[in-house]
């Protein structure tokens, strides 16, 4: 398995007083509008390609995992033995807050 990280804000620079004030705030570093979320999918999944490109210019095949899929093989690491017996619940239908 190959994780492509992407840390989004650490390509900004803040200076002291924008760092210190995410402290106080945190919940400010989770509110993102539509457009900049955008942006930084497709800078996310340029880097997913070019990882891909060059996984597969070695003979390698890659399968980008969903959402719902990256649940279930976690979850089936971490509880072998209960993912056997208690099937895994659509993502769709799980309450996230």
């Amino acid at each position: 398995y190959v994780v492509v990280s992407y840390n989004p804000l650490s390509d900004e620079k803040q200076g002291f007083f924008g760092r210190f004030g995410e402290i106080f705030s945190p919940s400010s570093l989770l509110k993102m509008k539509q457009d900049k979320f955008d942006k930084l999918k497709k800078e996310l999944s340029r880097r997913v390609d070019s990882v891909v490109s060059g996984l597969a210019s070695i003979g390698l095949n890659v399968v980008e995992l969903d959402t719902q899929a990256l649940i279930e093989l976690l979850y089936n690491i971490y509880n072998p033995e209960v993912y056997g017996n208690e099937p895994m619940q659509d993502v769709n239908s799980l309450r996230v807050v």
